[in-house]
């Protein structure tokens, strides 16, 4: 539990540290976060494994769930290489399932190694990666975290509605990674000595006129139906596969019965 708190709070300094602290130098979007980046991702992907190991030994299934939590990644990363003309392709469909069905920090898991996995395969390394890895990750979290609330009733239209507020949040959060290094120029970028609310209505205005469109199409043409589609069928298949992962505990008694026609040892 520390660690996944660890992580987390890794995760929310690194995308409010430039609002807290301000930027002194516009850099524009590519060298936003170029010098603390990597080390951000030095320090998260040592935590998510911490996380992996702890979420498999508190299931009882060690290895198991280990080994299922790398090829789900690994199908997930190929998912998000076909890409439609919304962004993100079908990369949030598996985190926001795992999530409800195996639980928060499997999903948080899976939504953060798929981006680490993705971008080995793709060559898309670079600053923006820890950020979409937290990003993704908090995607599949926050649905293992709806499930408690809505305790299981209507699934398919909880899990549809969220995959229509996760990938709004989703670019939300990452248009926020490189806002404040865009300058001030303009009544819709981030300005140094601005309170909270009127920095948020800044930062709302300009999500709302370029990201908000391209987030609402990738959630309307395919998280949203895909996530209606295969939540009952994976649910079921993600159901039979952790319940065979559960541990057993057989206690065997300190002195068996001797069998019949032998004599029992003497002490």
């Amino acid at each position: 539990m520390t660690e996944f708190a660890l992580t987390n709070v890794l995760g929310f300094l690194g995308f409010l540290w430039p609002l807290l602290l301000g930027v002194g130098v516009a850099v524009g979007e590519n060298e936003a976060h170029a010098t603390d980046a990597p080390i951000l991702l030095a320090l998260l992907v040592p935590l998510l494994v911490l996380v992996a190991l702890r979420t498999a030994r508190n299931q009882g299934a060690d290895a198991r769930m280990i080994a299922l939590l790398g090829a789900l990644v690994a199908m997930n990363a190929f998912l998000r290489i076909p890409k439609g003309p919304s962004g993100e392709g079908l990369v949030f469909i598996l985190p926001i399932l795992v999530g409800w069905y195996v639980g928060a920090r499997f999903g948080f898991l899976l939504g953060a190694f798929s981006i680490l996995a993705s971008a080995v395969i793709t060559g898309g390394i670079g600053p923006w990666m820890p950020f979409q890895m937290f990003a993704l990750g908090w995607v599949g979290a926050g649905s293992g975290l709806l499930r408690r609330v809505v305790r299981g009733r209507i699934p398919v239209v909880s899990l549809g509605v969220y995959a229509y507020a996760s990938s709004v949040a989703y670019g939300f959060l990452m248009s926020l990674w490189f806002w404040p290094f865009l300058g001030a120029g303009s009544p819709f970028l981030y300005k140094p000595g601005l309170g909270f609310a009127a920095t948020l209505v800044r930062y709302t205005r300009f999500y709302v006129l370029t990201s908000l469109p391209w987030d609402t199409g990738r959630a309307v043409l395919a998280n949203v139906p895909l996530v209606m589609i295969l939540a009952r069928p994976l649910g079921r298949l993600l159901a039979r596969v952790t319940e065979r992962f559960e541990a057993e505990i057989v206690e065997v008694p300190e002195h068996l019965p001797a069998p019949a026609g032998v004599a029992p040892s003497l002490p």
